[in-house]
């Protein structure tokens, strides 16, 4: 039975890339010189996330200062300003692949300013707005996509297109507005007029009535540019309840008084939809 050190390097490269770079620093490097040799190698490709370094200043002073700047290609942050926060400028040509947890609509002029090689963005979850220009920096190598944005308007969903025009796989969680036709409309346009390389499109939607579901689904199914349009589309439609009676979150729920608990909960059974 062969030990661990036996594996040839290529192997060794395989087993690294599936370890967030700062777990595998601390787990294997220093362990040897050729183990060292691996690790700096360029054709090794890192992936760091940024949730798992915290304060450990040794990341700064000896992670980052070892690692070459093409081996760090793909990265997850909780927010854009980890990005200067770790000190990451360095690798920002070399990064293909970029997930961030919380990203404001402005911060993508900045990401694509300093990561503009980036060909899998992730995006899990997008608010506030942005104004794309003229002059703006955009994705010119960006290629899959995945938002989930709830709390956006359409306006900023079309300024964010606006930066990736080169997509080619998109996928989109969003809330459906009171004026689906208005919502339909404006999906069919901008991918006829500005996604022009888009070959998947997932649109997950989130209604607040089932009726809304029907009458979406029904307006997708009906138009016959989808049958004739080289995009494959893939629409889900999922109802979300809201409680529509705001005094009964607000009564208090106290355990040992079970008049109070039947009260509340009788008022839930007949508020919600």
């Amino acid at each position: 039975m062969s030990s661990f050190e036996n594996l040839s390097d290529d192997v060794l490269m395989l087993v690294f890339e599936r370890i967030d770079v700062y777990n595998l620093f601390c787990s294997f490097y220093n362990l040897n010189h050729r183990i060292n040799s691996i690790l700096t190698d360029n054709r090794l490709k890192l992936y760091l996330n940024t949730r798992t370094v915290g304060l450990d200043i040794d990341f700064r002073n000896v992670i980052l200062k070892t690692i070459i700047g093409d081996q760090l290609v793909s990265l997850r942050m909780a927010f854009y300003s980890n990005f200067y926060a770790l000190n990451l400028t360095k690798f920002g040509l070399s990064i293909r692949s970029l997930t961030i947890d919380h990203c404001h609509a402005k911060d993508l002029l900045g990401i694509a300013e300093n990561m503009p090689n980036i060909r899998s963005f992730n995006i899990l979850s997008l608010d506030g707005k942005v104004d794309v220009k003229s002059d703006t920096t955009i994705f010119t190598e960006m290629r899959w996509v995945k938002i989930y944005a709830l709390n956006v308007s359409l306006k900023t969903l079309e300024q964010v297109q606006k930066l990736m025009p080169y997509v080619e796989t998109l996928s989109i969680t969003t809330r459906l507005p009171d004026d689906y036709l208005v919502f339909y409309q404006f999906w069919k346009e901008l991918i006829s007029t500005l996604l022009l390389n888009l070959n998947t499109f997932e649109l997950n939607i989130m209604a607040l009535y089932s009726h809304q579901r029907t009458a979406i689904m029904e307006e997708f199914e009906k138009d016959d540019y989808w049958l004739s349009s080289h995009v494959k589309l893939n629409v889900k439609v999922q109802v979300e309840y809201r409680c529509l009676c705001t005094n009964a979150a607000r009564l208090p729920r106290r355990r040992n008084c079970y008049y109070r608990r039947i009260r509340y909960f009788w008022r839930r059974l007949f508020t919600c939809r």
